[in-house]
């Protein structure tokens, strides 16, 4: 309601389906955003963004990280109309905004600033590092992306592959279901900028607070309960298959591994098994090449899932972890909320024992296991995660280099 709301508006005061963009670069303020609108925000026209509502774990607050683009939510009403125009200054480490800042406050945050600068260039930097010692543990440092501008950031970052290509992202940009041909286009672009180094791409993961118009689906009273993830995949199936058929068509060339979200039962793994099928029999009924054997993991992100995780590695080709969500169903806390902010302890010893589960299923079934939710980017964690045996560890691009630098020093 809100999402249609808001375009309807924009029509009416003649502002067009999209935010509208000042012609110099500026901090967005606002009540709230949805993904939709996040989807549409570059670095840096846009420097930051600061919202009076919102949470730290819903999806718009990760999109804009991806991008880049410094977020702070859940202000309250000491942001009001009252800022338009005035200089602004986001202090994304300390979670402060200050609002038509003294030329003391301007200075000390611009030398905080170049600080940043130079401690991001020192952990980007890989010159003079040991290496781990032979039979060591190792992790793998793998980006999260929305964008082929994404993947070039993940690169620039020394990414070692993809380890999430939110499909989705791709979906909430386009005013009706992307076509398959479309969709080809963005996913070969996103494998040849990897240059074959893997890039694991999950299936559309809509519904939730992920919303779009033309997909037209009904009211629920709790949408992240409701028909999201691969429920809707598989309700729609003409839209999976579509975008199987791009996707496989993608991976002639190499490094595509494909990943199903929330996937809660083997009886759903069964189901898409026989879309696959029947999505290959139909490219090669018409002639058109696409790769036969990629790789198909499943997202562990519910408490049922990790649960089942024995019997569900017996079925997929790898595992990963998405904290967010697993938080979220886990402790009953709603990750779109303020509120859940305080009660989303991530590193609580429920999620973790879920996470371990989880780890020491993959392991037996000969699987690898990754974690891409934000708790990979969480320096306090890392130490953990390489104890249990996690296999890769991704995150959003700008993250990489100081998890790297964590990673090494453990290792």
């Amino acid at each position: 309601i809100l999402d249609v709301a808001g375009r309807i508006l924009k029509i009416l005061t003649g502002t067009g389906e999209k935010v509208k963009i000042p012609d110099k670069p500026f901090i967005l303020a606002a009540e709230d955003l949805l993904p939709s609108d996040a989807a549409q925000l570059k670095y840096p026209e846009v420097l930051g963004i600061a919202l009076q509502k919102g949470s730290i774990h819903s999806h718009t607050a990760i999109l804009a990280g991806n991008k880049g683009i410094p977020a702070m939510v859940g202000l309250g009403s000491g942001l009001d109309a009252g800022a338009d125009g005035k200089t602004a200054v986001l202090d994304g480490l300390e979670g402060l905004m200050y609002v038509d800042p003294d030329s003391e406050t301007l200075k000390r945050m611009e030398e905080k600033k170049k600080e940043w600068e130079r401690h991001k260039e020192r952990v980007r930097n890989p010159q003079g590092r040991q290496k781990s010692p032979a039979g060591a543990k190792t992790v793998r440092i793998c980006a999260n992306v929305g964008s082929v501008e994404d993947v070039r950031a993940a690169r620039a970052n020394g990414a070692q592959g993809v380890g999430l290509l939110r499909s989705e992202v791709f979906y909430l940009e386009s005013a009706c279901a992307p076509d398959e041909e479309s969709q080809y286009i963005f996913y070969r672009n996103a494998l040849k900028e990897m240059e074959g180094q893997d890039v694991v791409i999950r299936t559309f993961d809509l519904g939730g607070d992920k919303q779009v118009p033309w997909l037209g689906l009904p009211r629920e009273e709790n949408p992240a309960l409701g028909l999201r993830g691969i429920r809707l995949a598989l309700a729609r199936p003409d839209l999976l298959k579509t975008q199987l058929k791009a996707l496989y068509r993608a991976g002639v060339d190499g490094g595509l591994r494909i990943m199903y979200p929330m996937i809660t039962s083997v009886e759903e793994i069964h189901r898409l098994r026989a879309l696959e099928r029947e999505t290959k029999h139909e490219l090669a009924r018409d002639g058109i090449p696409f790769a036969q054997n990629i790789p198909t993991g499943i997202m562990i992100e519910t408490p049922a899932a990790a649960l089942l995780s024995m019997e569900l590695a017996r079925e997929a080709d790898f595992f990963s972890i998405g904290t967010n969500d697993l938080t979220q169903y886990t402790l009953a806390s709603d990750r779109q909320s303020e509120i859940g902010d305080e009660l989303n302890d991530t590193g609580c010893r429920a999620v973790f024992k879920l996470i371990e589960m989880t780890a020491e299923s993959a392991h037996k079934a000969g699987i690898k296991v990754c974690i891409c939710g934000e708790m990979a980017a969480d320096t306090r964690f890392t130490k953990k995660f390489i104890e249990i045996g996690i296999d890769e560890l991704s995150v959003s691009p700008g993250k990489i280099p100081e998890l790297r630098e964590a990673a090494e020093t453990i290792l």
